[in-house]
């Protein structure tokens, strides 16, 4: 059974605000810190994320399906994806913004995904 799984920085706040956004909409996820992680854990991280051609925080994966970055829009994709009805569930203002922050580089751009301060460099409102 697919289920979602979010990779973040234990130092990212849009790896917080992701976390976030998943818990007001009662979204089930499990979640792990990269820079915490065992050096097990973190090399099997590395590998999925290679594999998807991913550099960045916070991950979200569903299935085959990845969002690097934070967007609310793709999120929603995803839940709809998934059959979670996000906008039945969550009636506050906050989720009809567009804010979104798109990781490519700015979030983790070495090769080992440890950059934090890099997090809150960059934000783009669509």
């Amino acid at each position: 059974m697919k289920s979602f799984s979010m990779y973040g920085l234990s130092s990212c706040p849009w790896c917080q605000k992701a976390k976030q956004y998943f818990d007001e909409r009662a979204v089930p996820y499990s979640y792990v810190d990269y820079d915490l992680a065992s050096a097990e854990e973190q090399k099997r991280i590395s590998e999925e994320m290679s594999s998807f051609r991913m550099k960045g925080f916070p991950v979200v994966k569903y299935g085959e399906e990845a969002v690097v970055g934070y967007s609310q829009e793709k999120y929603s994709e995803l839940f709809k994806s998934a059959s979670y009805e996000s906008s039945a569930a969550c009636a506050s203002s906050a989720c009809a913004s567009s804010e979104s922050y798109e990781s490519s580089a700015a979030c983790a751009s070495s090769a080992a995904y440890e950059s934090s301060a890099a997090c809150a460099s960059s934000k783009s409102s669509k």
